[in-house]
């Protein structure tokens, strides 16, 4: 896939995230994205966050279940960035007009 419409798609889903809105998997429309065109777009995500003001202050790593591999049609886990605004602590309540 070209830069810019990578760079759409991470619009897309920052933008997505920032009005609490879902929108279709984007592998629906794109059906020739690839794992690599995947992390591309995270991380014009990863940042817009950054732009405004978020830090990274770790990484995660996500679907690792064998039975969640399957379920979602993956052979490997995914990775990612752990952002200052995605943590709460123990006890701290989730304002709710922060999910969709």
């Amino acid at each position: 896939m070209d830069k810019h419409t990578l760079e759409a798609l991470g619009d897309e889903l920052y933008e997505a995230l920032r009005t609490r809105r879902p929108i279709p998997p984007l592998t629906r429309r794109h059906p020739e994205m690839s794992l690599a065109d995947a992390y591309q777009v995270q991380q014009r995500m990863i940042a817009r966050r950054i732009e405004r003001g978020e830090r990274i202050i770790g990484s995660k790593i996500g679907v690792t279940s064998k039975a969640v591999m399957n379920m979602l049609g993956v052979g490997q886990p995914d990775f990612g960035y752990l952002l200052d605004g995605m943590v709460y602590n123990e006890g701290e309540s989730i304002p709710i007009d922060t999910l969709i």
